[in-house]
């Protein structure tokens, strides 16, 4: 199945943010997070949305679980709940071909700057996981935390064994990037050129009328009810 066009996946993402901050009761951000994660299952990533939404449901648990002993916990825990719909959205650009994407924005005049950044940050997360697993394997080597619970015994040993030399290799990932994406000419001044067919189809169309007309329809339907 042809997947979506990137500019359909920043449509969708501006306007799940707008809904985002009109939306105000826990109701209309589950139904948000019902349309992202059937937005994930038509632009192709239907196997990463159970993931998103059980992360959801365990902060919301955590969040009421934490409430009655400490108030700052629940407020912080539902802050980072309420932002998952919101990465939903914009995990399909993230999983996206770095190529399509750049000849996507640059269709719209998107600054060749903020085209660079983008590419950059994409190959980062995948190459910063593979580095934080190197790091925990390297500590679990050397017998400095043979368990996870011993995590727990001393929290500022484990914060300076993974954090320092995680902030050195991301130090050292980004010049690395920077460099690769140089001499890959994603600074060039030149119009970019595409192996893949970009454009809007009937099915980009169709599925942002969808996802913008499910949202008013998750408003109106919550405050209805409430009312």
């Amino acid at each position: 199945m042809e997947k979506l066009d990137i500019r359909t996946h920043l449509i969708v993402l501006i306007s799940a943010t707008l809904f985002w901050f009109v939306f105000q009761s826990n109701a209309e951000i589950h139904g948000l997070v019902v349309l992202c994660a059937l937005y994930m299952c038509v632009a192709g990533y239907w196997e990463k949305a159970p993931g998103f939404i059980m992360t959801y449901i365990i902060m919301l648990l955590l969040a009421y679980l934490t409430a009655p002993i400490m108030g700052i916990m629940y407020v912080v825990i539902c802050t980072f709940a309420r932002a998952i719909p919101l990465t939903m959205v914009a995990a399909p650009i993230l999983y996206a071909n770095p190529s399509r994407m750049m000849y996507s924005f640059q269709r719209i005049h998107v600054p060749k700057n903020v085209l660079v950044m983008l590419c950059i940050l994409i190959r980062f997360f995948p190459v910063i996981e593979k580095e934080m697993l190197s790091i925990r394997n390297g500590i679990r080597a050397r017998g400095i935390f043979p368990t996870w619970w011993s995590i727990l015994k001393n929290p500022i040993m484990a914060y300076e064994c993974f954090f320092v030399p995680l902030t050195v290799r991301c130090l050292k990932l980004s010049t690395e990037l920077g460099a690769s994406a140089e001499l890959r000419g994603l600074d060039s001044s030149n119009p970019r050129s595409c192996i893949y067919n970009i454009g809007f189809t009937y099915r980009d169309i169709l599925t942002i009328l969808g996802f913008v007309l499910g949202c008013i329809g998750v408003m109106l339907g919550v405050r209805t009810w409430l009312s």
